[in-house]
């Protein structure tokens, strides 16, 4: 008894792991039925068929409807106490490097969500260009950042050492030669050691 109101309250309430599914089934129904009355407003000539057709398919799946109406949302509630359950036994039988895996995981979706968010809050109130334009200084505040991540990390690698070494050496001569090359020509060289 105490389990059946437990899963009524969370029936009405908000799901714990799940929300994001009911909501993108209402959203996907919302579009769909925007379509569908679009469709029926611009039918022309066929707007009497596509009445009539309308009302024959309401009275025939009307009954089936109301009998499985809350199906969906019954099973989301059961799949969201499983979901819960599946979380509970995890936290108590993995290992901590999974957990840090996990909890990576979902700081990186969630924090991707709210960029998501933000740039469509940018494209709704300045526009599309305004919404690139956010995007792109992301873009390359990301890159900036997995490119420092990166350098430290070859960094700490001895034999890159020697090949960055070699690297330079090499590019300083090809950079001297390029000079000669253009002071020959008579122009003035673009690069100075």
């Amino acid at each position: 008894m105490a389990s059946d109101k437990i899963e009524m309250e969370n029936s009405d309430g908000k799901l714990k792991h799940l929300e994001f599914a009911r909501m993108i089934a209402i959203n996907a129904l919302v579009c769909l039925s925007d379509l569908y009355e679009y469709a029926k407003q611009n039918s022309g000539p066929l707007k009497s068929t596509v009445g009539t057709v309308e009302s024959a398919v309401a009275t025939v799946v009307g009954p089936v409807y109301e009998k499985f109406r809350g199906v969906p949302g019954d099973l989301l509630v059961f799949l969201d106490k499983k979901v819960d359950e599946a979380t509970v036994k995890f936290d108590k039988h993995a290992p901590s490097l999974a957990k840090q895996v996990v909890g990576r995981g979902h700081f990186m979706v969630q924090k991707a969500s709210q960029e998501a968010q933000t740039i469509l809050r940018e494209a709704q109130v300045g526009g599309p260009h305004a919404a690139i334009d956010y995007t792109s200084k992301l873009f390359k505040q990301s890159l900036l950042s997995q490119g420092v991540r990166v350098w430290y990390g070859v960094n700490q690698i001895p034999p890159f050492h020697a090949i960055s070494k070699y690297g330079r050496s090499h590019c300083c001569l090809l950079v001297r030669e390029v000079q000669q090359v253009n002071c020959s020509h008579g122009g003035k060289g673009l690069y100075s050691l």
